[in-house]
């Protein structure tokens, strides 16, 4: 009796093709595992934000002591001081997808990071007046 070793093997099933996801916000902002014992806030940016944020390879954002509702965001081309930081990217292009990371400098501002921004999907908006791009708390996604 001649035993047909292709029926051992199953048919391989036809999946449809992935649907690509349309992610309709800006800024996403999570906790990050920094190696450390604190954790870092991450900074996504996508669509808008990408194409802002994603020309220059560094950030800064403004203290979130400062102004509790809204944080500001300045881009620069060099390293100046401390409390800018690089921009990465994670897809083909930085204007497809970037991201940053940093530690907050106090005990009070991760907690406000915690209990108000974590987690949370953003539409950037651009203030005129400052000449500076920015996120709102009231405008959440």
């Amino acid at each position: 009796m001649k035993i047909d070793l292709q029926q051992a093997f199953p048919i391989p099933e036809v999946k449809q093709p992935a649907r690509k996801v349309v992610k309709k916000y800006d800024v996403r902002i999570s906790l990050n595992e920094s190696g450390k014992p604190k954790q870092v806030v991450r900074f996504g940016f996508i669509n808008n934000a990408a194409k802002v944020f994603g020309e220059h390879p560094y950030i800064e954002a403004s203290d979130i002591e400062w102004m509790k509702d809204r944080i500001y965001f300045r881009s620069h081309d060099e390293k100046i001081h401390r409390n800018i930081y690089k921009v990465a990217s994670n897809g083909k292009t930085p204007q497809d997808s970037c991201y940053f990371t940093y530690t907050p400098r106090t005990d009070k501002a991760e907690k406000m990071y915690r209990m108000n921004w974590i987690g949370k999907t953003f539409h950037i908006y651009y203030d005129n007046e400052a000449g500076l791009h920015y996120i709102d708390m009231r405008e959440e996604n």
